[in-house]
This record gives structure tokens, sequence and C-alpha cells, in this order.
């Protein structure tokens, strides 16, 4: 009687523990699938922080002529003004 209350045991333990390898085995799948999400998450922010950056330089770059430009054409006020005195 002991030996099937014991083999009666030990496939019920052998039972829970295929569920529990199951449910592991699944939440494993799902944290794969979040790192996927997470990691193309990175990619896509990456790109777009590159991108801005890019837009920042460009518009540095805009803007350094701009003040070129601003001191060339005061440059030029500056000797009509001298010319004309």
């Amino acid at each position: 009687m002991d030996t099937i209350v014991n083999h009666k045991f030990l496939f019920g333990n052998f039972i829970y523990m295929d569920k529990q390898k199951d449910i592991l085995l699944s939440i494993s799948q799902k944290n794969m699938q979040t790192l996927k999400n997470l990691s193309r998450i990175i990619d896509s922010t990456e790109k777009i922080e590159v991108d801005l950056q890019n837009q920042i330089n460009d518009k540095i770059d805009d803007m350094k002529t701009i003040v070129s430009l601003i001191d060339e054409n005061l440059s030029l006020y500056y000797e009509i003004c001298k010319n004309l005195s």
C-alpha cells in the first residue's frame, strides 16, 4: 500500500513539475518577446536621436551662415558710411 501511495505521490509531483515547466517556458517566451520589442524601441530611439542631432547640426550651420552674412553686411555698411563721410 505504501508503494502505491508513493507512486501516486511521485506521479503527482511529476505532473505538477511538468505544469510548472510549461508555465516557466511560457514566461520565458514572453520575456524574450519583450526583450525583442525593447531592442526595437532602443534602435528606433537611437535613430531618432541621430536624426535630431543632425537637424541640430544643420540649424547650427544655418545660424553660422546667417551670422557670417550679417557680419559681412555690417562690414560693407561700415565701409559705405566711412566713404560717405
